[in-house]
């Protein structure tokens, strides 16, 4: 099953680092086997943040490319740019992953979720009946992703939206419906809540 690595970080230079980041996505994409396409994400609500979503082959590509990025010398530079790091993780991704990154990068506005259920069962079912009955559905949304569980227990959301207004509007409506109580559970934890404008395209 492909991978999908999720990296949400501050940058030192915000500014500078708008530009840069397409620059480590090429590199981590010659340099990594098993790189299948990414998308580089920019904070629309705090200054400095940034997300790198890095789509590899299967679990093992990603954890190797992981392990051997801080070594790798095309990418040396970037030790001096990060901040601090708020997430780094990877979770399970369907098939169709690469078509719907490619989708995600035109909406306006990214959501990206990564919480712990405290009950996992429940979750994912309703969090399959989220995606496949509601978000499919829903005008607003351009594309979504659903992120299975990973071994430590994390499950995931990439939904693209067409504003930000509409991704604020649904939740409540979402939150009120039965069947999905398991996401909406208050004792799941957040880990990653966070809404972004795209910088680096597939």
């Amino acid at each position: 099953m492909q991978s999908l690595e999720i990296a949400v970080y501050e940058a030192k230079d915000p500014e500078g680092f708008v530009d840069r980041q397409a620059r480590l996505h090429e590199q981590v994409g010659a340099a990594f086997d098993g790189y299948v396409t990414s998308l580089g994400l920019r904070s629309t609500v705090e200054d400095g943040v940034f997300a790198d979503l890095v789509l590899w082959a299967d679990e093992t590509a990603a954890v190797a490319a992981a392990e051997s990025l801080p070594a790798t010398e095309e990418l040396a530079w970037l030790h001096g740019e990060l901040g601090e790091v708020r997430f780094f993780g990877h979770l399970p991704a369907p098939e169709a992953a690469a078509e719907t990154l490619a989708a995600l990068g035109a909406a306006p506005v990214v959501e990206l979720v990564v919480v712990r259920p405290i009950e996992v069962d429940a979750f994912v079912d309703a969090h399959r009946i989220l995606h496949d009955r509601h978000l499919e559905a829903a005008e607003p949304v351009v594309a979504h992703l659903r992120l299975a569980p990973n071994g430590d227990g994390l499950v995931g959301d990439v939904n693209g939206w067409r504003n930000g207004a509409a991704m604020e509007a649904m939740a409540p409506a979402m939150a009120a419906r039965p069947e999905l109580a398991p996401v909406f559970d208050e004792r799941n934890e957040m880990v990653v809540f966070h809404s972004f404008s795209t910088n680096v395209r597939p």
